[in-house]
């Protein structure tokens, strides 16, 4: 459909300059393509990757009243009963509370041993069990 046009010295002007003006038409509309949706996105990932993670380093503390977690920042705690649900992933183990979009995701490699993993899945297990 699209293709190269020679254009010879014995064209008519007319169409020599049709020709011309499409060409820095389109030639401009790149350059804005580039410049407003290329350009931008390349710096956004740039800073993405040179910025510090959005997350801070959190520790967990399981407990038979509920865990607490625990930031640089902030700290937190939630009881057993605000938990309505549990389910347990090949990576995670997700605790689920009230509110239809809240989760807390304890990853397996959280814990140090398969030993002390069995052991936090069965408390948890257990302490959201005791609510039904």
């Amino acid at each position: 459909m699209f293709g190269y046009m020679l254009v010879t010295a014995d064209e008519p002007a007319e169409r020599k300059s049709v020709l011309f003006t499409t060409g820095l038409l389109v030639s401009a509309v790149t350059l804005v393509v580039i410049v407003m949706f290329v350009l931008p996105r390349r710096k956004e990932r740039a800073d993405w990757k040179a910025s510090k993670p959005p997350y801070d380093e959190r520790t967990l503390t399981f407990t038979d009243d509920g865990l607490t977690c625990e930031t640089s920042q902030a700290n937190s705690a939630i009881k057993w009963t605000a938990f309505v649900g549990l389910e347990e992933t090949p990576e995670f183990f997700v605790l689920v509370l009230q509110k239809d979009a809240e989760c807390v995701l304890v990853p397996k490699s959280f814990v140090r041993s398969r030993d002390d993993w069995s052991a936090l899945v069965a408390m948890a297990k257990a302490k959201v069990a005791q609510r039904d």
